[in-house]
């Protein structure tokens, strides 16, 4: 029997402002037996954890206008009707500095997953956190010859997750190029007299997790270099390195299309 038609399953909250991450991520718990309920917002995953007990919350810790952090406080609070007081929940994050670990901790949140989220790691949650038992094992796969690592995108991962099949691959690619061209469109308006220091960080953050689950290295590597400068005003280098990493998101858009293709 397989994870995805065990019952009964677990219920997990998946809680990312980043669609293809949603869509990543989803796919991946789901195939650790459980129901996953995918929402875009801290809003939302404290509305969520109002409504509905869940066995688990995975949590990105950031996303504009209420964060990682700030959700789990409100799902946390003794004061709040939220159902999900004691339930664990996992932190999401795609930094991977010294001390994020505690700082996940302090906020309330119980553990810790760096992203791209790989499949042994996720395993390894479920089997400390969730209620109901440990997580079966995931399929392995064939890995993809989804190019070295010099390539601009390398599927592999996700061929290790969901098969070579470019039927399945297709729906995520796709989703992933929309977010792409989404982000290029911010990058655009964020240009000029209306340039924001703190706008670009958010949309370099949101670029390099993408480009981590997708295997697009060097798209997450340039984004999250833009994303430090940014992070310590640097200004004047954080406006430079802009047109670069603009090129960079349409040669990995036509990297990406063309691997499905």
């Amino acid at each position: 029997m397989s994870a995805e038609s065990k019952s009964p399953l677990l219920r997990v909250l998946l809680v990312d402002d980043n669609v293809t991450n949603r869509l990543v991520a989803g796919k991946m718990i789901a195939k650790n037996g459980a129901e996953v309920l995918s929402v875009e917002s801290g809003e939302a995953a404290v509305k969520a954890s109002s409504e509905s007990q869940f066995d688990l919350i995975f949590m990105d810790c950031m996303m504009p206008d209420m964060d990682g952090y700030e959700a789990t406080g409100h799902i946390r609070d003794s004061s709040s009707d939220s159902k999900n007081r004691d339930t664990p929940i996992v932190a999401l994050t795609a930094n991977a500095m010294e001390g994020d670990r505690e700082k996940c901790l302090n906020a309330g949140m119980s553990d810790y997953l760096a992203k791209p989220i790989h499949p042994k790691d996720l395993a390894e949650v479920f089997e400390r956190w969730a209620s109901r038992g440990p997580a079966m094992e995931v399929d392995s796969a064939p890995r993809g010859q989804g190019g070295s690592e010099a390539a601009l995108v390398d599927l592999s991962s996700l061929v290790e997750v969901f098969g070579d099949s470019k039927e399945e691959l297709r729906p995520l690619v796709e989703a992933f190029v929309e977010s792409l061209r989404e982000e290029l469109t911010a990058l655009q308006r964020n240009e000029g007299p209306d340039f924001d220091l703190e706008t670009l960080r958010l949309r370099c953050h949101t670029i390099k997790g993408a480009g981590a689950n997708y295997g697009a290295k060097p798209l997450s590597r340039v984004a999250m270099q833009v994303e430090l400068a940014c992070k310590e005003g640097r200004e004047a280098e954080a406006r430079v390195s802009v047109p670069q990493l603009k090129e960079l998101v349409e040669r990995t858009i036509e990297a990406a299309n063309q691997v499905v293709s």
